[in-house]
Parts: C-alpha cells; sequence; structure tokens
C-alpha cells in the first residue's frame, strides 16, 4: 500500500500537472526520488503476497546493489553509449535519498494488518 504514494506521484507529474509555483528541482528530479521507493516498493509487496509474508522485509544491502545498478547505469554507462541520456551526479543523489525513504517508511514489517509498534 505504501508504494501507491510514490507511485501516484509519479503518474500525477508525467501527466502534465505542474503548477508554475513548484521549484525547477522537483520537476527534475521527483522521477529520480521516487524510483527506487516505486520499484523497491513493487518488490517488497510482490515477495511478501508470493511469500505470504507480510513481515518479510528488504535487506539493506539489496537497496544498495540496487542504487549502484540504477546510479551505474543511468549516470555512468547510458550516457556514454546514448547522445540523448545526460550524466547528472544529482540524480545519483536523489536515488539515495529515495533508498532511505523507502528503508525508513516503506520497508517496515506489516502484521494483522497494522504495523507493530517497536
Amino acid at each position: 500500500m505504501e508504494v501507491l504514494v510514490p507511485a501516484l506521484l509519479l503518474v500525477v507529474m508525467h501527466r502534465g500537472w505542474e503548477p508554475a509555483h513548484l521549484l525547477l528541482w522537483v520537476g527534475s528530479y521527483l522521477d529520480d526520488l521516487l524510483c527506487l521507493p516505486v520499484v523497491l516498493g513493487v518488490v517488497l509487496a510482490s515477495l511478501r503476497w508470493f511469500r505470504h509474508r507480510p513481515d518479510l522485509t528488504l535487506p539493506v544491502q539489496l537497496g544498495l546493489v540496487t542504487l549502484v545498478l540504477y546510479a551505474g547505469w543511468f549516470e555512468l554507462v547510458l550516457p556514454r553509449v546514448n547522445s540523448r541520456a545526460t550524466a547528472d551526479p544529482l540524480d545519483a543523489v536523489a536515488y539515495a535519498v529515495g533508498l532511505a525513504l523507502f528503508m525508513v517508511f516503506i520497508n517496515r514489517p506489516v502484521f494483522a494488518g497494522r504495523e507493530r509498534k517497536t
């Protein structure tokens, strides 16, 4: 359920809704910020569903590997092989912030429809 918020934000932004009062960086980096929460959120939801384990969480190592793969591909490799792609180090920072948001707010065990308070 938590993955719906970042996914809906991506859909809204890509449907052309960008109010003039939004800062330029929101339009530039929102995709990168929400990328890993959406991707890892779908992975997490799928694993929980297939394994029937709502308490399952993704290990930090998987998130870090995903971060390195996405940042490496989109910021290092792709700009060298495709002239339409542009390398931007701040994109990698946005991926990292998105991963941190995923780990803190989405990647938590859910018990009987409610989160366990620890």
